[in-house]
């Protein structure tokens, strides 16, 4: 018979720790992270006994994640989309008898609501190629991107780092 994991791995622990009376904690610190919800909560509040204090610092993972908002991303990293497929909605605007149209892209996550507003054919560009950025599927590196984008746009750089992608890349994760 085949399990789905395997994920014991055999050690010897000289502390002596019980290490079932933790178990309440993390399985209700866990779900509360699985739900987006708990990240301010201190440590101790997740166990009825005394523990001792993290020594991970408090902005360890926003400074962990300052790596990936780098203007020296790799050509050869992963390009993950890691929210639902956006909604798009048509805006059309008129201004001194011109008509602008853009694309807007609204996002739900769990913890909030992204929206942005781009011109019409970059927004509908980047809504198909967002298909395609899951993680089962991916296999598009940030180079795949630019030589995609390029074949109809110009310049990708002043598309990626633009005000409204950096406003994506909350849940665009390039790895």
């Amino acid at each position: 018979m085949i399990g789905f994991a395997n994920n014991d791995i055999q050690f010897k622990d000289k502390t002596n720790i019980k290490h079932e009376k933790f178990s309440f904690g993390l399985k209700k610190s866990l779900y509360n992270y699985m739900h987006g919800i708990g990240f301010d909560y201190n440590l101790q509040e997740w166990f009825d006994f005394k523990v001792p204090q993290s020594t991970i610092p408090k902005n360890y993972i926003i400074k962990s994640s300052e790596v990936f908002n780098s203007f020296k991303i790799k050509p050869n990293a992963s390009v993950i989309w890691l929210a639902n497929l956006p909604q798009k909605e048509l805006v059309i605007k008129t201004k001194k008898g011109q008509i602008f149209e853009s694309l807007k892209l609204s996002i739900h996550t769990k913890t909030e609501f992204i929206e942005v507003l781009l011109d019409k054919n970059q927004g509908e560009w980047l809504f198909k190629t967002i298909e395609n950025l899951y993680v089962e599927t991916n296999k598009i590196t940030l180079s795949d991107l630019k030589k995609d984008f390029e074949n109809t746009f110009e310049d990708f750089e002043l598309f990626w780092f633009s005000k409204n992608l950096n406003k994506l890349k909350s849940v665009l994760l390039t790895v």
